[in-house]
């Protein structure tokens, strides 16, 4: 008897799943902050980008037990842009704004980090079981009934055709 049972999860899974639970805690943090909005927007900064982490984690690291980010696969690289543009990046609207960014109040802000997790949820479940996923299994199906009538021999000798170049047959 195997000491160790066998995980449907990838790598990624449960990291990702930690940090969403993070992410969950850091938007208590957040509303708790509601009083003073600075300090709101950052807290909702770091839950949105801990967010979108844990999503990454846990959508690509579930579908190729790695980030996905070297095969350049789009998905992936939304989320990790979304970390850094969304959430990192909103940290710094607790300093005082400058020129025309003076009009955006912080609890417009705010909301907009709560849009962006919202949509950024909704983007990523569709990445991962959306409609592409049955098209992606038909084409692999295809592949695959393709690939078995497929020999290691390109050309036959044997047969002439398209295939074959003009010319004098040697040998």
């Amino acid at each position: 008897m195997p000491l160790a049972v066998a995980s449907p999860f990838r790598p990624l899974a449960m990291p990702g799943l930690i940090t969403l639970a993070g992410a969950v805690v850091l938007l208590a943090v957040t509303l708790a902050h509601a009083d003073r909005p600075a300090m709101a927007v950052v807290w909702g900064s770091v839950a949105l980008a801990a967010w979108c982490a844990g999503l990454l984690c846990v959508t690509a690291g579930a579908a190729w037990g790695d980030l996905g980010l070297v095969r350049w696969k789009i998905g992936p690289w939304m989320l990790a842009s979304c970390v850094v543009t969304s959430g990192l990046a909103t940290v710094t609207w607790n300093q005082p704004q400058v020129g025309v960014a003076v009009q955006i109040g912080l609890p417009s802000v705010l909301r907009a980090l709560w849009l962006v997790a919202v949509g950024m949820t909704a983007w990523a479940l569709g990445y991962r079981v959306g409609p592409g996923c049955g098209v992606r299994r038909l084409a692999l199906r295809g592949m695959g009934a393709l690939s078995a009538r497929v020999t290691s021999q390109v050309r036959n000798p044997q047969r002439h055709g398209c295939c074959t170049l003009p010319g004098p047959r040697h040998g």
